[in-house]
């Protein structure tokens, strides 16, 4: 966003906390944030490329403030909740009730998650999402270390679009890595291949979080497919 579309946006939050609310610049950034993840601004983008190509001028409003009263209208739309709701929670899988399924393929659709709702999610969240998803080992169990993780993936997206979902964000990379050192500190640095009970140990006085040890290989794993998998 530029300057202008920067505070015609901040009144636009401000407007919708109440009249005279204080907004701290971390609500700013966190609300600029889910619009472009969105993808609203970059249509308001396309909107406005358009009319410039076409040398169109609203009355003696500049191409920059017609902009700037684009990304508002839109940006109020996202956060009124007028058909776009930004879910800052990881899914709960308990809630479907999948361990009770006695089917594989019944606790495998008990556990989908609409496309719309995927796209709704911040990037944090769906990293949480993904990596707690039950059936993410499909990844390690489909991969060999010569044909890499690509089968994984590919077996992975036919039955859940988190990964894919996710391989989109910009960010996805740095929010599983803050995910991880959040779970345990420094633990990138160990090899839990040489010496597994150390690793465990480590793990064990350090994380202080809801997240397994299940959840922190599934991490690493995810981590491996943003950098080398991600286009």
């Amino acid at each position: 966003m530029n300057t202008e579309q920067g505070e015609t946006f901040k009144e636009i939050v401000k407007q919708y906390y109440g009249a005279g609310s204080q907004v701290d610049q971390n609500t700013i950034d966190e609300c600029i944030k889910n619009v472009e993840a969105s993808g609203l601004l970059d249509k308001c983008r396309k909107v406005v490329a358009e009319q410039e190509k076409k040398r169109i001028h609203i009355g003696k409003l500049s191409l920059n403030r017609v902009a700037c009263l684009i990304c508002a209208v839109c940006s109020a739309l996202l956060l009124c909740g007028f058909g776009y709701i930004v879910i800052k929670d990881a899914y709960d899988y308990d809630a479907t009730g999948w361990k009770s399924k006695t089917a594989t393929m019944d606790k495998i659709e008990a556990c989908d998650i609409p496309e719309d709702t995927l796209k709704k999610m911040t990037t944090e969240a769906l990293v949480e999402t993904v990596i707690t998803y039950p059936y993410f080992s499909v990844v390690t169990a489909y991969s060999s270390p010569t044909a890499g993780l690509e089968e994984g993936i590919e077996a992975l997206n036919q039955q859940f679009g988190g990964l894919k979902e996710l391989m989109t964000r910009e960010d996805a990379y740095q929010c599983t890595l803050d995910l991880i050192n959040s779970i345990c500190p420094d633990i990138l640095d160990l090899k839990p291949d040489d010496d597994w009970d150390e690793f465990m140990k480590v793990f064990n006085e350090k994380n202080k979080t809801k997240f397994d040890i299940i959840h922190l290989i599934n991490a690493d794993t995810l981590l491996k497919i943003l950098k080398d998998y991600s286009k």
